[in-house]
């Protein structure tokens, strides 16, 4: 993991719009508190970055074709955005963080907060009234996002007075969710409105005074629930755990039906509960050996892999191997390859499963995985 400083210097920011309105004391519960980058973020990184300078050298071949689908995207809902604006006239930023400032009373004392955003690209002609901001989703298990939610209103906000425009259009381009990405057009009133909701939003995150709400969304990326520094989300979360361990004197076949449903109901959030306490134990082992008696980090496993497999097969043909025997070896990842072949071809629901089942076509053998255990509509 790699280890990054704080750009938004302590403050809050509109990447964290959402989680922040559902728990006003989330984040001054954060606040010192940080952790590594994932290889997938840095995956995305080198996208972003990529995309930043309008210059793809140094990724790799799947990360390349990331890129230019972004970039076809993109170039297409920008032409459409500007109809019979002149090219040469459109100017476009690459990501840099927005600030703003304002003034909090806070026990009677002003006190001054800053708020922050940071568009990946903004899209604007001078003397024209509005503005694109895109948001760049560049990773395999990003989720379809709406461009109206808080993160890219909050964007819109910050835009429209630094680049003195009265429409700003938002937009998610994403291309493995979807090459149609929709456009969120805010006027005038609409940014008036968003950005009164955002100061009464920021100044509660900043006031001492308000309460956690744990929650499942505010939880999930929290840093403080993460790390066992929150006790609310502790007692939350916590508080699942006496309904399991009151069952734990009766077999499951002999629970009665609401407690099964209950026990289902409930799994998920004590699992998170479990598994965020394990590693608050981890995190405090590493620091101090003596943290956890009778308990010591072990180093893990070592796991090989090969990451570049063309060098291989040349190597592998040179001594007498064959292309065949080879593939005899290589496993192909359907899930991977559709989101390959996504990228490459645009095409996405019917027609992106009709193209994976051409490309696959009597190469495929069919297995059931085993049954698991899921949550229906109640009827």
């Amino acid at each position: 993991m790699t280890q990054l400083s704080d750009p938004r210097r302590g403050w809050t920011s509109a990447s964290s719009a959402e989680y922040d309105l559902l728990c006003p004391a989330r984040h001054l519960a954060q606040k010192g508190l940080s952790e590594g980058r994932s290889l997938d973020a840095d995956f995305g990184q080198r996208i972003h970055a990529a995309l930043a300078k309008r210059n793809p050298e140094g990724l790799d071949s799947d990360e390349s074709d990331v890129f230019a689908a972004c970039m076809e995207i993109e170039g297409r809902e920008v032409a459409k955005f500007f109809p019979g604006i002149d090219p040469k006239k459109l100017v476009s930023f690459p990501e840099h963080r927005l600030w703003v400032k304002f003034i909090q009373e806070i026990d009677g004392a002003k006190v001054t907060l800053e708020h922050s955003a940071q568009p990946d690209r903004v899209y604007r002609v001078i003397g024209y009234p509005r503005a694109l901001v895109i948001e760049y989703k560049t990773l395999t298990g990003d989720v379809p996002e709406s461009p109206r939610n808080l993160q890219l209103r909050d964007q819109a906000v910050l835009v429209k007075p630094h680049y003195l425009v009265s429409e700003v259009g938002v937009m998610v381009i994403q291309p493995f969710v979807t090459h149609q990405p929709e456009i969120c057009l805010y006027q005038e009133a609409d940014l008036v409105q968003a950005e009164q909701e955002m100061f009464v939003r920021v100044r509660a995150s900043n006031d001492p005074r308000s309460g956690r709400i744990p929650g499942d969304r505010q939880c999930k990326f929290c840093l403080a629930a993460k790390m066992g520094t929150c006790i609310e989300y502790q007692r939350w979360a916590g508080g699942m755990m006496p309904v399991m361990l009151s069952l734990m004197d009766v077999a499951p076949k002999d629970w009665p039906p609401e407690t099964r449903k209950l026990f289902c109901d409930r799994f998920d959030i004590a699992q998170k509960w479990l598994n965020d306490c394990w590693a608050a134990m981890e995190t405090g082992a590493t620091a101090d050996p003596k943290f956890i008696p009778g308990y010591a980090m072990q180093t893990g496993a070592i796991r090989e892999e090969i990451v570049n497999p063309q060098p291989v097969f040349e190597r592998y043909i040179e001594i007498g191997g064959t292309p065949e025997s080879f593939l005899e070896c290589v496993k192909v990842i359907k899930t991977r390859l559709k989101d390959r072949l996504k990228i490459i071809t645009g095409a996405s629901g019917i027609k992106l499963e009709a193209k994976l089942k051409e490309l696959a076509s009597g190469c495929i053998e069919a297995k059931p995985n085993k049954a698991s255990l899921k949550k229906v509509e109640e009827r």
